[in-house]
């Protein structure tokens, strides 16, 4: 669940929350071998490579961006993604709920931004063409040059706190 994570990082003695936490871990993980890495992997190697970051922290700090993107061709998963994180129902249906879950979870786990990473607009150029030469060709629709370009830039802007 959502709130598994939180509440290890608020009591990490907490063995429900750790083994709730397992859990969710072990399914995603299942899930991702069933179904490919998704693009905020391709993105996310770049910026591990270029500011030496575990993968875990740049996964979530590039998973917004990559999902502004990727909704526009499946806006009906997001909204399962949205249903599964508990948000409410706002008449929308175009996966912007999810977009909004995710950012409020990450800004409660505590996910830096760019800016705490120490990463600007400068490394936006850099950061895109390694994400384009490692890019793992797992995705819901077509990402550019110029989208990739989009999503740093995004996430350089992002404030996710």
């Amino acid at each position: 669940t959502t709130a598994a994570l939180p509440a290890v990082l608020a009591d990490p003695s907490d063995l429900d929350a750790r083994s709730s936490m397992s859990c969710a871990a072990l399914l995603a993980g299942l899930a991702m071998n069933v179904s490919e890495a998704g693009t905020e992997h391709s993105l996310a190697h770049s910026l591990g490579s270029l500011k030496k970051l575990p993968h875990w922290l740049t996964v979530g700090v590039m998973l917004l961006p990559s999902m502004q993107h990727d909704r526009q061709y499946v806006p009906e998963r997001f909204e399962r993604i949205a249903d599964a994180m508990g948000a409410p129902q706002d008449g929308t249906n175009d996966g912007s709920r999810a977009l909004r879950s995710v950012k409020e979870f990450l800004a409660r786990v505590g996910c830096p931004t760019m800016a705490e990473l120490q990463v600007t607009m400068e490394n936006v150029p850099e950061l895109s063409a390694l994400a384009r030469a490692g890019w793992i060709p797992v995705e819901p629709g077509p990402w550019t040059d110029d989208d990739i370009s989009a999503a740093f830039t995004r996430a350089v802007q992002l404030a996710t706190r």
